[in-house]
């Protein structure tokens, strides 16, 4: 939608458009001389968080504007960069009282199963050149803020990115369509969760690590908008990190050393997950409230029961952090903890999963 129809103009010297992201959306007023002509290059630059029913659509309520006054005097790419900011901050403010955790955070998906990884750093540590790199193979998500709902699907911001000039010039606000970034599935979901590290005196692939889960929310918390404000907060991150199988430390120093890691976390960029179409129905883990574990067992604890489970128990929820079939987890179990000497794995993996389905510990998902 041009910007001459996301709201009402008087003129070459005044105009609006309306961008969406994090589950929110603002109005940009521009006016001055040459207002139609910048709106129009915002326009192609946001063109993938333009919303498509229009700012009038039911449901389509814009809650905040950001004026960009222009003088005929002002340095463009300056301009573009200190909007971007002044979007971004106008979205996570509306986003105050939601129910989603919102990271300063960067993140990919797989382009076709939706599999994804969000890397969470402090501003100007490497998360746009990560990002960059990354999403030449997967899906752009965002280099900047990213809305995790309480089912791990995520409310992308796939902004423009502020890049750097190699030969020293400014920096510059480029759409993700003109940097060949890929575009999303319908449906991304989070499955893991990377807390970004990068060193200079680094050498070598990436070095990673399962955080301790308050060692993870202690590094995550400061990168939370309104953590503060959610009901339980730090229980959500602890839920989310239970989903995702714990926050992963990642210390490199090249962007591009973590392409293979994070298609091992992913899959191959082009290609289906072999589990995604099965005709069998999957199986997922159901987070609980509280987890404690001591020498390979686990206690889990539900709102109304605790649930105690041993070894293959342990295991069976290790692999069932993302929706699984019977085959592939009897298969991984097998290779995990080897054959079952009394029965057939699918049979004995069958039975410890409907025991699990009927503790609350898993719960199936359909094909």
């Amino acid at each position: 939608m041009r910007p001459e129809s996301d709201a009402a103009a008087t003129g070459h010297n005044a105009t609006a458009l309306v961008v969406e992201g994090i589950g929110a959306r603002v109005r940009v007023d521009v006016t001055g001389p040459g207002a139609r002509e910048f709106a129009e290059r915002m326009h192609g630059l946001w063109s993938r968080c333009v919303p498509q029913d229009g700012p009038d659509a039911p449901g389509a309520a814009v809650l905040d504007a950001v004026a960009v006054a222009l003088t005929g005097e002002d340095d463009v790419w300056e301009l573009l960069e200190r909007t971007t900011q002044r979007i971004t901050l106008a979205l996570l403010n509306q986003r105050q009282e939601g129910r989603a955790l919102l990271f300063h955070a960067g993140g990919v998906s797989h382009p076709i199963t939706g599999r994804s990884a969000v890397y969470v750093a402090r501003s100007f540590t490497g998360k746009t050149r990560l990002t960059l790199e990354l999403a030449q193979h997967f899906g752009y998500l965002s280099d900047e803020s990213i809305a995790i709902a309480e089912d791990f699907s995520i409310v992308p911001y796939p902004k423009p990115l502020s890049v750097r000039d190699p030969h020293g010039g400014p920096r510059r606000e480029l759409g993700p369509d003109a940097l060949g970034l890929r575009t999303l599935p319908a449906r991304p979901h989070l499955t893991h969760l990377l807390l970004l590290d990068r060193r200079d005196g680094h050498d070598g692939p990436p070095e990673v690590d399962v955080l301790d889960v308050f060692d993870a929310v202690a590094l995550l918390g400061p990168q939370t908008s309104w953590l503060s404000s959610l009901t339980a907060g730090l229980h959500r991150l602890d839920v989310l990190l239970q989903h995702t199988g714990g926050a992963l430390k990642v210390t490199y120093r090249e962007a591009s050393t973590l392409l293979p890691l994070v298609t091992d976390l992913l899959g191959d960029p082009d290609r289906a997950d072999p589990d995604a179409h099965a005709s069998e129905p999957r199986v997922q883990f159901v987070a609980p409230t509280d987890t404690l574990t001591r020498d390979g067992d686990a206690l889990l604890l539900y709102d109304d029961h605790v649930v105690r489970l041993g070894p293959l128990g342990t295991a069976i929820i290790a692999e069932c952090r993302r929706p699984i079939g019977i085959r592939a987890l009897a298969e991984r179990l097998t290779a995990r903890l080897g054959a079952p000497d009394d029965r057939d794995a699918h049979a004995a993996t069958l039975a410890a999963v409907e025991q699990l389905v009927a503790d609350g510990v898993l719960g199936w998902v359909g094909p």
